[in-house]
């Protein structure tokens, strides 16, 4: 009887020191895969803007700006363009047809502060180019002047890019570098950017942090990719040809009096009217 007992007790060890095996093994195995799930996803700042075009026909796009924690890397999302309700369009000049193209093509603009690039998806009239260039520099002047909105205090500064003058009001309780669109170096987070014809503004309108697994891009930046100086070559050749059709399609009754240049009416309404290389 001792023997048989002393057996028992024998395999009754061996099974306990299994099962604190298995549960080691187990509680091992969820914590590296709660480890991989955490390091799955990051920690962004999603931030909402409302931007304004104030052209031919005023139109307006709500868009999102994606950065990582660290800023090394973002993603500016634009919204469809829209009709802005209640806003009656400019009138029309004598004799002039205004033919009005909203795009519904994905438009984006991605920093990458690593590699010192700056991809952009744009279809300024029909076809959609995916554009990488250096990212540009931004001469901020800081103005000492401020205003409060909602008890956050903004400060001033103001930059000329490309051809147009920007007023921008940023806050230093986010010090967040990066802004819409091509925006970057500020010393905080922008919160109203104008150009100084009105033709253009963004603002703010939400922020926020999330936890996301990678910024909501579908597309390889690498294919397909064009300088920008073959981009606004291409664009100039697109403007020269667009009319073609168009003219051919019209009525023979109609008589054309006058055709004002499309480049100097794009360059007129495009963001960037004027790049680096031009100046020299």
């Amino acid at each position: 009887m001792f023997n048989i007992g002393c057996k028992y007790k024998g395999i009754s060890k061996k099974l306990k020191l299994k099962k604190n095996i298995y549960m080691r093994f187990y509680l091992l195995l969820a914590g590296l895969l709660m480890s991989l799930m955490s390091h799955a996803q990051e920690e962004y700042f999603i931030i909402g803007y409302y931007m304004k075009y104030d052209l031919d026909s005023p139109l307006e796009s709500k868009d999102v700006l994606y950065i990582n924690k660290n800023q090394e890397k973002s993603f500016y999302q634009k919204g469809t363009l829209n009709n802005r309700e209640g806003i009656k369009p400019r009138e029309k000049r004598e004799n002039e047809i205004i033919v009005n193209s909203i795009t519904k093509a994905d438009q984006f603009n991605y920093f990458n502060f690593k590699e010192k690039k700056l991809v952009s998806r744009i279809a300024p009239i029909e076809s959609v180019y995916m554009v990488e260039e250096e990212i540009p520099l931004m001469n901020w002047e800081l103005v000492d002047e401020t205003k409060v909105i909602k008890e956050i205090e903004l400060h001033k500064a103001v930059c000329s890019f490309r051809g147009r003058n920007y007023t921008v009001w940023y806050s230093l309780e986010y010090p967040i570098h990066i802004g819409p669109w091509k925006f970057n170096g500020l010393p905080g987070l922008a919160f109203e950017i104008t150009e100084d014809q009105s033709n253009y503004s963004w603002t703010l309108t939400s922020i926020k942090k999330g936890m996301l697994k990678a910024f909501p891009l579908r597309y390889d930046l690498k294919r397909g990719a064009i300088s920008l100086k073959e981009y606004a070559e291409r664009v100039e050749y697109e403007l020269e040809h667009m009319n073609d059709g168009f003219l051919a399609r019209l009525p023979k009754e109609i008589e054309i009096i006058s055709s004002e240049s499309d480049n100097s009416r794009f360059k007129e309404y495009d963001l960037e009217r004027k790049y680096e290389w031009e100046n020299q």
